[in-house]
């Protein structure tokens, strides 16, 4: 009698097990679908020249720093206070005609500053179209 009941609960406890581990599948594969479904979020911000919403890595950051010293900001890390702008000239432009970063940053920007910001501009695109050909 023992051995027949020690075999029943052994039976009972390969069937718990078995349950339990297609539990334990069952809700593996329920999180990996989750987590297909999902898609990460891409940030997107605004362009102070054109006004349009695009990706931050369409985007140069525009930087105010503590200090006060206004500059671009290329890898978007540097701290401090920031605006968008596409990587276009003309875009830049409008910005600077419309006086749009001054607005951003509720500061005058002096001319030496648009000047260098649009020289450092003109080299990051003429070194990333030198990249893509």
């Amino acid at each position: 009698i023992r051995q027949q009941n020690q075999n029943q609960n052994q039976k009972r406890q390969k069937k718990l097990k078995k349950q339990l581990r297609s539990q334990f599948l069952w809700r593996r594969q329920l999180q990996q679908r989750r987590m297909k479904l999902k898609s990460k979020k891409v940030p997107m911000r605004l362009c102070v020249g054109c006004g349009e919403m695009r990706p931050k890595k369409e985007l140069v950051r525009i930087l105010k720093d503590p200090d006060g010293k206004i500059t671009l900001d290329f890898t978007g890390k540097k701290s401090g206070r920031g605006a968008y702008l596409c990587k276009k000239l003309e875009c830049f432009q409008a910005a600077q005609k419309g006086h749009r970063i001054e607005r951003s940053f509720g500061c005058r920007v002096s001319e030496t500053v648009y000047e260098e910001m649009k020289d450092a501009l003109q080299a990051e695109l003429a070194g990333h179209s030198e990249h893509l050909s």
